[in-house]
């Protein structure tokens, strides 16, 4: 599901429409989204080079991992 809103971002970035909220990518990736949200980022080059989100989404997957894996 993750990767597939970061498609539909990517598109809409393109096409100037109305983008999915950074803080939905966010909650996606804690929920445990985050590997497709990173395959989506290499694979359609978006949100892979803008600091403040990457800082976020690696805040997002060590939460996650640290949830799944109980500490």
């Amino acid at each position: 599901m993750t990767f597939i809103l970061y498609r539909s971002d990517k598109i809409s970035a393109r096409n100037g429409q109305q983008r999915t909220p950074e803080n939905t990518l966010h909650f996606l990736s804690c929920l445990g989204g985050w590997p497709g949200a990173l395959f989506a980022q290499q694979k359609f080059r978006h949100k892979n080079k803008k600091q403040s989100f990457l800082i976020l989404f690696w805040i997002t997957v060590i939460i996650n991992c640290t949830a799944f894996y109980g500490f």
